[in-house]
C-alpha cells in the first residue's frame, strides 16, 4: 500500500513538471510572436509613411496590406491605425517590444491611450 501511495504522489509531480515546461515553451514562443508583431506594426507605419504603397489600383497602405500579403481589409485598416499609434505611445510601444503584451492588448489600450 505505501509503494502505491508513493506512486500516486510522484505522478502528479511528473505532470506539472510537464506542463509547467509546455506552458514555459507556449508563453515564450507567444513572447516572440508579439515581439515580431511589433517589427511588423513599425515597418508597415514607414512603408505607409513613405506612401510606397501608391501603387495604381491601390488606395491606402491597408489595401496593399489586403493585396499583398492576404490581410483582411478591416484587419489591415487595424494594423495600419495602431502602427501609428504606437509612434506617440513610447510606454505601450517599449512593452510590445519587448513581447511583454499582445497585439489584442496593444490594439484595445491604442484606442484610449494617450501619451501621458
Amino acid at each position: 500500500m505505501p509503494a502505491a501511495l508513493a506512486s500516486a504522489d510522484i505522478r502528479p509531480h511528473f505532470a506539472a513538471s510537464a506542463s509547467e515546461q509546455l506552458g514555459d515553451q507556449i508563453t515564450e514562443l507567444c513572447g516572440y510572436i508579439y515581439a515580431a508583431t511589433y517589427r511588423l506594426l513599425v515597418l508597415i507605419r514607414e512603408y505607409d509613411e513613405q506612401g510606397y504603397w501608391n501603387q495604381p489600383g491601390l488606395c491606402s497602405c491597408a489595401h496593399w496590406l489586403n493585396f499583398q500579403c492576404g490581410i483582411g481589409m478591416n484587419a489591415a485598416r487595424e494594423k495600419v491605425r495602431v502602427a501609428h499609434a504606437l509612434a506617440d505611445l513610447p510606454e505601450i510601444s517599449a512593452a510590445f517590444e519587448k513581447g511583454q503584451l499582445s497585439y489584442s492588448k496593444v490594439r484595445a489600450m491604442t484606442r484610449i491611450a494617450d501619451r501621458d
